[in-house]
């Protein structure tokens, strides 16, 4: 007897053999022959649920329950971007950059047209403001000598040259024609840089950061799920970050490499401490990635864990100017990127030299020390509680 039949208009096909077959993949495969077109057919399920299958309402009551004990998906998938896009429309949409600038010898007049832009004016004689410029507490100098006018620019900042030059551009619009010409130099950078040259060095510590982060997170933990706890813990956290010290060695000499010879970033400082600072935060991303590895539990908690780390990072690390959004600035203090950024903008667009930002080095220090003593408390942990 037939399965079952199926007819047509002059033609009938009758379904006689069937073949059930499960295949190693979880799932079954139902072969179908035909008697007089010798076709044969075949049809795949998957098995979603069980071999039965579920009703729908138990599918539905599932992945409602399962939204219930995981509140953190909806939490991600809703609030997540509106975050997102409030901390770039905090950035882009800041108030215009107020620059500080140190004035000698210039008229009331000019004074009070810089004093009405919102310009934050400082008398100051020379000597004394070549050595704030140098500090970065001064945006420029500005001076009027016999020839015309003479104006210095830190020239590390573009928004902050923007302003400046925009705001001698409309003080000059009050004046004659014959006060208008004045010379400009740079104590920083020079007239061609852009906003690449500004924001290049903390794309380098950032991209550094991130991509270490993820692969020194993933191969730990494969390696902790298949870790023999009964062996010297501290020996192994040591040999793996010792030999991913090196991959990120030649990943920061890359990066860096490739940002100033082919990309041509403007770099006036030195190529070794550049790149010690590049490294040294691939470090704190190598140990910061067994952190994560050693304490989420699941692929889910894994995967949240690097995003939200990543999308602190880049936010509150000064990659982009936030400098009038103060609690962006006070969060940015804990976050490690953002020390790697500033020296890598004092390195590579200020000339200094790394000992003078010694201080940074340090914290990323400190950041890696602690890291690596929260993995060898959890593994000491496990291993005390493993059977």
């Amino acid at each position: 007897m037939p399965i079952f039949n199926y007819t047509k208009p002059m033609k009938q096909l009758v379904f006689r053999q069937t073949k059930l077959v499960f295949s190693r993949h979880n799932s079954y495969e139902l072969h179908i022959s035909t008697e007089c077109s010798k076709i044969r057919v075949r049809v795949i399920w998957k098995r979603m649920m069980r071999m039965n299958g579920w009703p729908l309402s138990e599918v539905i009551r599932f992945v409602i329950q399962s939204f219930w004990k995981n509140p953190i998906i909806i939490i991600f998938m809703l609030i997540t971007p509106l975050l997102l896009l409030f901390l770039s429309s905090t950035i882009l949409q800041e108030e215009a950059y107020e620059p500080t600038i140190g004035v000698e010898e210039i008229s009331e007049r000019m004074q009070a047209s810089l004093l009405q832009q919102d310009v934050n004016v400082e008398q100051i004689t020379t000597a004394k403001a070549l050595n704030k410029l140098s500090a970065g507490q001064l945006d420029a100098f500005f001076t009027v000598e016999n020839q015309g006018g003479f104006l210095m620019l830190e020239g590390s900042k573009p928004h902050a040259n923007y302003s400046t030059n925009l705001a001698l551009n409309k003080m000059y619009a009050n004046l004659s024609a014959d006060d208008r010409a004045f010379d400009t130099l740079y104590l920083h950078g020079t007239s061609q840089n852009n906003w690449y040259d500004y924001i290049g060095p903390g794309l380098i510590a950032f991209l550094a950061f991130a991509f270490t982060l993820i692969c020194s997170a993933m191969l730990f933990s494969r390696q902790v799920q298949t870790y023999e706890f009964h062996l010297n813990g501290t020996r192994f956290i040591t040999i793996y970050f010792l030999l991913f010290s090196i991959l990120s060695l030649i990943q920061s000499l890359l990066i860096l490499s490739y940002s100033i010879y082919q990309l041509d970033l403007y770099f006036a400082g030195s190529f070794w401490g550049a790149l010690l600072t590049v490294w040294l935060i691939s470090l704190v991303a190598v140990s910061l990635g067994m952190v994560v590895a050693a304490f989420t539990r699941t692929f889910f908690q894994f995967g949240f864990t690097i995003f939200a780390i990543h999308l602190t990072q880049f936010y509150f690390s000064g990659i982009l100017p936030s400098e009038n959004v103060v609690w962006m600035n006070r969060i940015g203090l804990f976050m490690p990127v953002s020390y790697s950024v500033e020296a890598l903008r004092d390195i590579i667009i200020r000339n200094e030299h790394f000992m003078d930002i010694s201080t940074y080095g340090l914290i990323l220090i400190i950041f890696i020390a602690i890291s690596l003593r929260l993995v060898g408390y959890k593994m000491r942990k496990q291993a005390n509680v493993a059977p």
